[in-house]
């Protein structure tokens, strides 16, 4: 090794050099060493929280899963204490339900959080929800007193409680027969009362109906009920009955109900047992049904605006054959094939529209009440030239006088009806009997002015051209 000589400043500068590379060296190993235990702490810190959110959420998983359903137990009794059987235990918006047994006990699985509804005829609906604590249910109902005390019109007007009177009275409210409207209200009846047959006429728009409760009985006299509007028994014939041999029928036409607006009527007491002759006679022995019409309602003015299109059209007809022609001068489709005319009697029939306009006003205070309305029925009918229209004008203002002791109602009605070529019975005036057996082989265009006004008659009569 060679040896080097240096003096003593830079001996000393050498020793000081060697003495900073060892404190660098030293300050380096202790940095990394801090650095890795700081992140050594982080690491910790991190597995640490992820840990506990781990946790947590399998916590949440095991207790959603034990609240996903309970097991709900119980019984209920009516305000005596008694046990209720059938009572409706329904969970809300879904369809799982059970009924309670003989001893008034029910048993269903329901969701955490959800609710029982509670529903027996007579007593009014309970809302119970469900927690985990639903295992042996107390229910108690209480009775619907406002379903007991029901009101209805009977003879002369008189509201009575309906659990006070010993005959039969259903009641339909008038907002029933607005849901889908018909030229004839009484058509909208059908199906909403019991016991109750009402037939719609096949006359044409704004036909006749016949209302017949429970059961026909008579066979050669009139089975239809008595109208009776606010306590006034009207007189309500259509026509159209049929005479010897059953080929003639007089003219058909509407009738006098029909010409009501149904956005007048408050509501229809029917009456279908005796209780209805011996409150109006014998005209009522086919039963009876009460008219009740609006009137003003006290608070602020009150307008209803309605307006409603339907139309119709044939739905099942008879299969005919209408390959073959007649002959000449026959009128049976007998003959040969035909080529020049393809007659279908689905041909003949039109798309009937009716439209029904009305619009009433209420007002009124405590002392006096007024009710206007105005309406119109404007309808085309399936068959040609059938038309069928009405305009209603009402009013009605009820006073009272001397300190509430006595009342004046006063009521007004305009109407204003027509109806155009409506179909009778039997084979002659029946416009279908022609319709369906017209002979294959002639011109169907002739079909459409099958109508003539006679001068002997006094009113348009059948003619079809043929042959």
């Amino acid at each position: 090794m060679k040896n080097i000589r240096c003096n003593g400043r830079e001996a000393l500068y050498f020793k000081l050099q060697r003495h900073w590379m060892k404190i660098c060296k030293l300050s380096s190993f202790l940095l990394l060493a801090g650095m890795t235990s700081a992140y050594a702490e982080d690491a910790y810190s991190i597995n640490r929280q992820l840990e506990v959110v781990n946790e947590r959420i399998h916590s949440a998983k095991s207790e959603e899963v034990t609240q996903a359903t309970v097991t709900v137990s119980g019984i209920v009794k009516d305000n005596t204490g008694e046990p209720l059987i059938g009572v409706s235990v329904l969970v809300k918006g879904t369809t799982t339900g059970v009924i309670t047994d003989l001893d008034g006990r029910f048993t269903l699985q329901a969701p955490a959080g959800s609710e029982l509804l509670i529903s027996y005829i007579g007593y009014a609906n309970q809302s119970i929800p469900v927690t985990s604590r639903s295992t042996n249910l107390n229910i108690i109902l209480q009775s619907d007193e406002i379903a007991l005390d029901e009101v209805v019109v009977t003879a002369l007007g008189i509201n009575r409680s309906q659990k006070a009177l010993s005959y039969n009275v259903q009641e339909v409210k008038g907002d029933e027969l607005l849901g889908v409207k018909d030229a004839n209200f009484m058509n909208s009846l059908s199906g909403k009362v019991a016991g109750v047959t009402i037939n719609a006429s096949s006359a044409g728009m704004g036909g006749a109906t016949r209302v017949v409760m429970r059961g026909t009985k008579s066979i050669t006299k009139d089975n239809n009920a008595l109208y009776v509007i606010d306590g006034i028994p009207i007189f309500n014939s259509n026509k159209g009955e049929l005479g010897e041999m059953n080929e003639y029928a007089s003219h058909t036409r509407s009738e006098g109900i029909a010409d009501l607006n149904p956005e007048d009527i408050e509501s229809i007491s029917v009456l279908t047992g005796p209780a209805a002759a011996a409150l109006y006679g014998s005209n009522a022995a086919n039963g009876a049904i009460l008219i009740t019409t609006k009137k003003g309602v006290t608070g602020k003015p009150k307008v209803i605006v309605s307006s409603q299109t339907s139309f119709s059209k044939p739905f099942v007809l008879p299969e005919f054959q209408n390959r073959y022609g007649n002959r000449s001068g026959e009128y049976r489709s007998w003959g040969d094939k035909q080529s020049q005319y393809n007659y279908n009697p689905s041909d003949f029939f039109n798309t009937g529209v009716a439209t029904i306009n009305s619009a009433s006003l209420s007002v009124g205070s405590d002392k006096n009440q007024t009710y206007f309305s105005i309406g119109s029925t404007n309808s085309k009918g399936i068959i040609p030239e059938n038309r069928y229209d009405k305009y209603n004008v009402s009013l009605r203002n009820s006073t009272k006088f001397l300190q509430d002791k006595m009342t004046l109602d006063f009521g007004f009605s305009y109407i204003k009806q027509s109806d155009k070529n409506m179909l009778a019975q039997g084979k002659y005036y029946n416009l279908l009997t022609a319709i369906y057996t017209y002979p294959r082989g002639e011109n169907p265009a002739t079909m459409k002015a099958y109508e003539k006004y006679s001068d002997a008659e006094g009113y348009p009569v059948q003619q079809w051209q043929w042959g």
